[in-house]
């Protein structure tokens, strides 16, 4: 077994309370239903996304979260396990929809007109942020998860060459490590 993962996430653990010793509580106050994103970017959220209609690519925790907030969430899932546990609670402003076939995934966004927000944390992120770029209002925002891992959005966020985009950081509580956040603004 491959080990790398794990040391990478622990030792990104360690530098970010050694470089943030103000970040250590952070470890023990998230609960594990907590939604999957850095402290500093969910607070952005909080502040801003309130009233605003929001297309999500990957469910999760983050989709209660953020029904809580914003006038109305549409959420695509390519995960059947993902898809029952977010649809276990009913809110009347959410709509979460399982495709499952890549194509479906990816261009389910086409379906729901323009949004303010689209939100990309799962599945086929390249093809995601593409596709729900086109549907953005003008002066609506792009969010990638985990912006510092080339595995996952870096290199998406850094395609993006609007001059109205920054990163948040900070530890996300489900690792615990220290993530980025990024949000890119449709001028």
């Amino acid at each position: 077994m491959d080990y790398s993962y794990f040391r990478k996430v622990l030792l990104s653990q360690f530098f970010a309370v050694v470089r943030r010793p103000w970040l250590l509580p952070q470890l023990f106050l998230n609960k594990k239903e907590d939604i999957w994103i850095n402290h500093n970017a969910k607070a952005w959220l909080e502040k801003n996304v309130g009233g605003k209609k929001i297309f999500e690519f990957g469910c999760g925790y983050s989709t209660d979260f953020l029904a809580g907030l914003c006038g109305q969430i549409i959420s695509v899932e390519d995960n059947s396990d993902w898809f029952k546990k977010a649809n276990s609670s009913k809110k009347n402003n959410k709509k979460i929809i399982l495709r499952t076939k890549k194509k479906d995934y990816v261009s389910e966004v086409s379906k729901h007109g323009l949004f303010d927000i689209v939100y990309v944390d799962g599945s086929h992120r390249e093809e995601c942020a593409k596709e729900g770029w086109k549907y953005l209002k003008k002066g609506g925002v792009l969010i990638l998860d985990d912006v510092n891992s080339p595995k996952h959005a870096k290199h998406i966020y850094d395609s993006f060459t609007s001059n109205s985009k920054f990163k948040l950081g900070g530890l996300k509580s489900n690792t615990g490590g220290y993530w980025e956040t990024g949000f890119v603004f449709k001028e």
